[in-house]
C-alpha cells in the first residue's frame, strides 16, 4: 500500500497496487508453525501496532498479503485501490509440462487450507468491483501503467493552480507560475525532487553538522569577508544530496532570503548546463522584461536569448554580478552536470562560473570526490586566484549504532524488523557507512518474503560487499540473486 502526499497541497489519494497469483501470502499457522516463525510472525505485527496500526493484532490467522488487503479497503477507506489478478490458466502456460516440485512452491498455492482462505479473499475482493485480471507479466504492467496514469491526470489536471515553493518568496512563485508549462515544469521538478528525497527521518541526527554548516553559509549573505562558495564533497551516497534537500525544505522557516535549487539529475534536461542557466535566470526574472534594472541587459541579447550556451553563461554572470536581491544557489551532484562536445572546456574551466562573485550571493554545490568533475573545480576554478570556496568534506556514518538506527527506521517505515545478529552482520561490512548502501540493503530485504532464508540473503548481501564500491555491489549483487532464481527455476 502506498500513500502518496503532495507537497503543493493537491493530495494525491492513497493509492494501493496488489495483484494476487496463487499464494495466499506470509503467515503463521498454530497447527504447522515452528515457535521462530512465530516470534518472527508476532514481532511483525508488534511493529506494524506501534507504527500506527493498531488494528492487525486482531487479525492474526490472516497472511500479510490479506492485512495489506484488510487496511485498505477497511480501516483506510483507500479510495483507490486497484487489484491485479492473475489468470487461473497461468501455471498450465509457463509450465506446458507441469511445474517441479520447486517451481510448485514458488508459484502455486502453499497447502489446502491456504487455498480456502485465498478463495474467500479474492471472492470478498472482487465484490468492490475493482479487479482486472492479467494473463502475463507485461499485461500486468499495462494495467498498472493505464491505472496510474489515469488517476495522475486526474489529480493534475488543472495545471493553473498555483504552486507555492517553500524557500522562494510570492513574487518569485507568482513569476514561476507565469512561465510557459514546459518552462514551469522543469522547474518544478526540482521542488518535488527536494521533497521526496528530503524526508530524513530515517537517517535519525546524521548531518547535523553539515546544516549548521549551511546555515551559517546562507547567513553571511551580505557580508564581506566570507567565501561565496561552499563545496559539500564526499563519495557517492554519503548523503549529500538528502542532507541538502533536508536543509533547503527548512530554509524558508528561518530566511527570508530566496533560495534558487537545482538537483542535477531529478529529471531529462537537469543535466544540461544551459537549460540549468536558463532555469535559474527564468527563476531571477531575468528572461521577463519587467525587472527594471534588467531592461538593458534583456535588450541587448533579445535576438538570440537562450541561442547558445555561450549567451546563457554571459547573462547568468552579469545576473549574478548586477543582482540587488539576495539570494542563495544550491547545485546538486555537480559530477553530472554536460555539455555538448563543442562546449566540453566550458566544464573543465568553469567559465560558465564568475571569478568574482558579490556579497550578495551564496553558493552551495555537492560532488562527489572521486569524479573528474570535482577535480576540475579544485584545481581548474581554484587556480583563478580568488580562493572563492570552502570545502566541507563529508565521511559518511562512523557510529554502528547510528547505522543499525537508519536499517531500523527503514525496516519499521514497512512494518519489518531484523534481530540483533542480523542487524549487527549488515552493519559491520565494508560499507555499512555509507548511507545509500544502508537504504537499498534495507529496502532488497523489506520485500524478501522468505522469512526462513533470510539469513543466507544477508550472507549473500555480505559477501558481495567485500568489494569497496556500492555500485560494484550492486551489479554483483543482481547478478548473484540472477544466478540464484535461474538455478531455483531450472533444477
Amino acid at each position: 500500500m502506498v500513500e502518496s502526499n503532495n507537497i503543493f497541497d493537491n493530495s494525491l489519494s492513497a493509492l494501493t497496487d496488489l495483484s494476487t497469483g496463487d499464494r495466499y501470502g506470509y503467515h503463521y499457522d498454530e497447527e504447522t508453525g515452528d515457535q521462530g516463525s512465530k516470534e518472527w510472525f508476532n514481532k511483525n505485527l508488534f511493529v506494524a501496532a506501534r507504527e500506527g496500526h493498531p488494528w492487525v493484532t486482531q487479525h492474526k490467522d490472516k497472511s500479510i498479503t490479506e492485512l495489506e488487503i484488510i487496511g485498505a479497503l477497511q480501516y483506510y477507506k483507500c479510495t483507490r485501490a486497484f487489484f491485479y489478478f492473475r489468470d487461473a490458466d497461468y501455471m498450465n502456460k509457463k509450465f506446458p509440462n507441469g511445474p517441479t516440485e520447486e517451481q510448485r512452491k514458488i508459484y502455486g498455492t502453499e497447502n489446502e487450507k491456504c487455498a480456502r482462505k485465498l478463495k474467500h479473499l479474492k471472492e470478498q475482493i472482487r465484490a468492490t468491483e475493482r479487479v482486472a485480471n492479467f494473463a502475463s507479466p507485461k499485461e500486468l504492467g499495462d494495467l498498472i501503467l493505464r491505472d496510474m496514469k489515469a488517476t495522475i491526470e486526474e489529480d493534475y489536471r488543472d495545471s493553473d493552480v498555483m504552486v507555492q515553493l517553500p524557500h522562494l518568496p510570492q513574487s518569485f512563485t507568482e513569476r514561476i507560475h507565469n512561465l510557459k508549462p514546459e518552462k514551469r515544469e522543469m522547474i518544478l521538478a526540482h521542488h518535488l525532487f527536494e521533497a521526496r528525497n528530503g524526508d530524513t527521518s530515517r537517517l535519525a541526527n546524521f548531518g547535523s553538522d553539515l546544516i549548521v554548516a549551511l546555515n551559517q553559509h546562507a547567513a553571511s549573505i551580505g557580508q564581506p569577508n566570507h567565501k561565496p562558495i561552499l563545496l559539500i564533497s564526499g563519495e557517492q551516497g554519503c548523503g549529500k544530496s538528502t542532507l541538502l534537500s533536508r536543509w533547503a525544505l527548512q530554509y524558508g522557516n528561518n530566511s527570508d532570503i530566496p533560495l534558487i535549487t537545482h538537483y542535477i539529475g531529478c529529471s531529462n534536461y537537469s543535466r544540461d548546463l544551459s537549460r540549468m542557466l536558463e532555469n535559474v535566470l527564468q527563476i531571477l526574472g531575468v528572461d521577463v522584461d519587467e525587472s527594471g534594472g534588467e531592461e538593458q541587459l534583456m535588450t541587448e541579447c533579445t535576438s538570440k536569448m537562450w541561442s547558445s550556451l555561450q549567451d546563457n553563461i554571459e547573462l547568468f554572470n552579469r545576473a549574478v554580478q548586477a543582482q540587488e536581491q539576495k539570494f542563495v544557489l544550491a547545485i546538486d551532484c555537480l559530477e553530472n552536470l554536460s555539455a555538448d562536445s563543442d562546449h566540453a572546456h566550458v566544464l573543465e574551466d568553469f567559465t560558465w562560473l564568475p571569478n568574482k562573485i558579490p556579497d550578495t550571493c551564496r553558493i552551495i554545490i555537492t560532488c562527489t570526490t572521486n569524479s573528474p568533475m570535482y577535480h576540475n573545480f579544485t584545481e581548474n576554478y581554484n587556480s583563478k586566484g580568488e580562493n572563492n570556496y570552502d570545502e566541507y568534506p563529508m565521511e559518511g556514518i562512523s557510529d554502528v549504532e547510528q547505522r543499525k538506527v537508519v536499517v531500523q527506521r527503514h525496516l519499521e517505515t514497512y512494518c519489518k524488523h531484523l534481530d540483533p545478529q542480523q542487524l549487527h552482520t549488515i552493519c559491520n561490512t565494508n560499507l555499512s557507512h555509507n548511507p545509500m548502501y544502508l537504504v537499498a540493503v534495507a529496502n532488497e530485504l523489506r520485500v524478501f518474503g522468505i522469512y526462513e532464508e533470510v539469513d543466507s540473503q544477508i550472507d549473500l548481501i555480505v559477501e558481495v560487499s567485500r568489494f569497496r564500491s556500492q555500485y560494484i555491489y550492486i551489479v554483483m549483487y543482481i547478478l548473484l540473486k540472477s544466478l540464484q532464481i535461474y538455478s531455483s527455476q531450472n533444477c
